[in-house]
């Protein structure tokens, strides 16, 4: 028999926490998606007193700082893996501390389902600014527990130890802001429910209502709900996310409170028995449910901030398979498929076999609306770069830089457009700002070593892609999409970027007169016209009588041809008649230009409640 075995049960308790915390790296490792987590979450952080500094003049700026710090363990999956294990097992030993100073028994379920339900939030709903206050207090409102239940029957030291705990509430609560709602409540439902003491539970009471309003005016703080709840979760979502959140924050005090209604019915004789059979079931389904949830989150459908991270990483095929799976027709979901149709050079070949709708403004996200909201910003940064822009796309960068900090991601394009506009210095700057980066000085330093050897970066095979199509002229204009891309064609006639999106914006806006006027130099790009320009061409011919300036030989395919006579067939049986037309032309020509043309929306995406016609005939425009 092995010797373990023989061990009093205690000493074998290191050894299973330890293969139980492994098993919990596998699992976090594998459902996870930590890289993911890192776009999602992703937030600035640089060693050095003067970024501390910014954090210290305000409630809660340790935590804050903490988080930035701890965030950024997401950028080397091993180690983001490794603290998430860490706060995952943290998360358990509490819960189940303080649950079982209340309930009679073991408290492993509850704490389990806790633990889990605070990974399901954090991969994708709150960032660690939101979780740790909330982790902080209850990590003192456990020692606190702990410390009151060891100083049992003698008075000096429960006074001495209640004093201390209120005294310290108010540096808690500069340190964890919101998070000292959780210690002095969880601190008050221990001192009236388990050891019925009135006077100190009240106590715990005041002090949690006048701490946070005393110390604002100390850190001044003028809106009530940010004094008692900084950086606890006030955000806006959707009702069955806000559900889950609500339910991760109040589990623990609810549980609490509840405590003598659970502890009455499991020491029933007539309920007991059943009331354990039942909480274990309901516990069993609740943690079955949470994993369901994680295995659907990492394998199941996406939505379009996992295709942005997958286009954020180059990784152009997967997000097309996954933007296609999603069938959104969001401007976001839109922009991440022109983008990434661009890049694979299929954008005129497949652009209506997406969801698509009437508008162009998903192609450089140019909506003014937009300018406040800051992933807008650095997508606005992205496809500018793409664009051969690269003043207006340093112009975003720093947008997103006032509004985010300094990221990687931002440090590192300001480091791009730095280098392309000749200015080698400031690229150093940026580059320096990397390198204080945890996990990011390697990469700054090799980045350093290049660029004094070559200020140019002449052998980057990504600049040399887009210094032909630097602007060289000054632009007074508008900032709609025909004018931004006719400006970078009239700089380098062979963007064949620019040119796919001016194209797209014609299409996408039905602009049958603008979209002729790039007929003439198809053949400059194409050998074989795209399948897109080609339905275009004959919607244009259909509505104007000839091929556009320059297209006079045309002639399209005979399968082309064939096709568009059917499509003309089958729309002139039904004429005026919306609802019919869908159906009866979704299945054959769904995904041409000449149903978007006829609808104003691909048969791709969510099927609109009442349909309309946004063209009387091919090429009648909107």
């Amino acid at each position: 028999m092995p010797d373990i075995l023989l061990q009093p049960r205690q000493a074998r308790r290191i050894p299973v926490a330890g293969l139980c915390a492994a098993i919990a790296y596998g699992g976090i490792w594998f459902f996870m998606d930590v890289p993911f987590m890192a776009h999602c979450f992703g937030v600035s952080f640089q060693t050095g007193w003067p970024f501390f500094k910014r954090f210290t003049g305000y409630v809660g700026g340790p935590i804050e700082y903490l988080s930035c710090l701890l965030s950024q363990t997401y950028y080397l999956p091993w180690f983001g893996v490794l603290f998430l294990t860490a706060l995952f097992v943290a998360t358990y030993a509490m819960a189940s501390g303080i649950l079982r100073s209340f309930i009679h028994g073991k408290c492993r379920l509850p704490a389990l389902f806790f633990a889990l339900l605070l990974l399901v939030v954090m991969k994708r709903y709150l960032p660690l600014v939101n979780i740790l206050p909330m982790l902080g207090g209850m990590a003192m409102a456990w020692l606190y527990i702990a410390l009151r239940r060891r100083s049992l029957n003698r008075r000096w030291v429960e006074a001495t130890l209640l004093l201390c705990a209120v005294g310290l509430s108010a540096p808690i609560y500069y340190l964890f802001g919101g998070g000292l709602l959780y210690f002095a409540g969880l601190a008050a439902i221990f001192e009236l429910i388990a050891r019925r003491h009135a006077v100190t539970g009240f106590l715990w009471i005041i002090t949690g209502a006048v701490v946070p309003q005393a110390m604002s005016y100390l850190f001044f703080e003028p809106g009530w709900a940010a004094r008692y709840l900084r950086w606890l979760p006030d955000q806006e979502y959707v009702t069955g996310v806000a559900v889950v959140i609500g339910v991760l924050c109040t589990f623990v005090p609810a549980a609490a409170l509840l405590s003598p209604v659970i502890n009455r019915l499991r020491e029933s004789r007539q309920t007991g028995q059943s009331l354990r059979y039942t909480a274990r079931v309901a516990g069993g389904i609740a943690l079955a449910t949470l994993c369901g949830f994680m295995i659907l989150s990492r394998f199941g459908r996406k939505d379009w901030m996992y295709a942005d991270f997958l286009v954020a990483n180059n990784r152009w095929e997967e997000s097309l398979t996954c933007l296609q799976k999603m069938n959104d027709d969001s401007d976001m979901a839109r922009y991440l498929t022109f983008r990434s149709l661009a890049h694979r050079g299929r954008l005129p070949w497949e652009m209506f076999r997406f969801p698509q709708r009437r508008s162009s403004e998903a192609l450089l996200l140019s909506s003014p609306g937009w300018e406040i909201l800051p992933r807008v910003t650095n997508r606005r940064s992205d496809i500018l770069l793409d664009l051969g822009r690269v003043n207006d796309s340093e112009r975003w960068a720093h947008e997103s830089l006032a509004a985010q900090g300094e990221t990687p991601a931002i440090l590192e394009r300001l480091f791009v457009v730095n280098v392309l506009n000749g200015r080698p210095d400031a690229a150093c700057s940026f580059l320096r700002a990397l390198g204080k980066i945890p996990f990011k000085e390697e990469k700054a330093r090799k980045l350093l070593a290049r660029l004094e050897s070559d200020p140019s970066l002449s052998d980057d095979p990504v600049l040399q892609a887009i210094r032909p199509s630097m602007l060289r002229t000054d632009y007074v204009g508008g900032w709609d999409p025909e004018s931004v891309l006719r400006q970078c064609l009239e700089n380098n006639p062979a963007n064949r970027m620019a040119f796919e999106y001016l194209v797209a914006h014609y299409l996408l806006t039905s602009n049958m007169k603008g979209f002729g006027t790039l007929a003439a130099r198809f053949p400059d790009f194409y050998y074989v016209l795209p399948t897109h320009m080609e339905e275009a061409l004959l919607v244009y011919r259909q509505a104007n009588g000839a091929w556009p300036p320059g297209l006079e030989d045309f002639r399209p395919t005979p399968e082309m041809e064939r096709r568009f006579r059917a499509f003309l067939t089958r729309f002139m049986q039904h004429p005026g008649e919306p609802a019919t037309l869908w159906n009866l032309l979704i299945g054959d020509f769904g995904n041409t230009y000449w149903f978007f043309d006829v609808f104003g929306r691909t048969a791709a995406g969510a099927t609109p409640a009442n349909l309309t016609l946004t063209s009387k005939q091919p090429g009648g425009g909107p």
